[in-house]
C-alpha cells in the first residue's frame, strides 16, 4: 500500500494552503516578488479566497503596482 494519494480535492486543498502559507512567510520576510508568485499560485486554485486576495493586494501595494 502506497502512502501517496491520487490527485484530488484534498491534494488541491493542501497545495492551496501550502502556497498561501508560503506567500505569507515571504511577505513577512519582505521577499515581495516571490510572495506575489506564491499567492498567485494559490489563487489560481481558489480565486475567490478572501485571505489570498487580501494578501495579493498587499503584495501589489508594497511592490508599487
Amino acid at each position: 500500500m502506497s502512502s501517496t494519494r491520487p490527485p484530488g480535492a484534498a491534494a488541491l486543498q493542501d497545495d492551496f494552503v501550502y502556497h498561501l502559507y508560503r506567500g505569507s512567510e515571504l511577505l513577512m520576510s519582505n521577499k515581495l516578488v516571490e510572495a506575489k508568485s506564491e499567492i498567485e499560485q494559490a489563487l489560481d486554485m481558489q480565486p475567490d479566497d478572501e485571505r489570498g486576495q487580501s494578501m495579493l493586494a498587499g503584495a501589489y501595494f508594497r511592490l508599487g503596482m
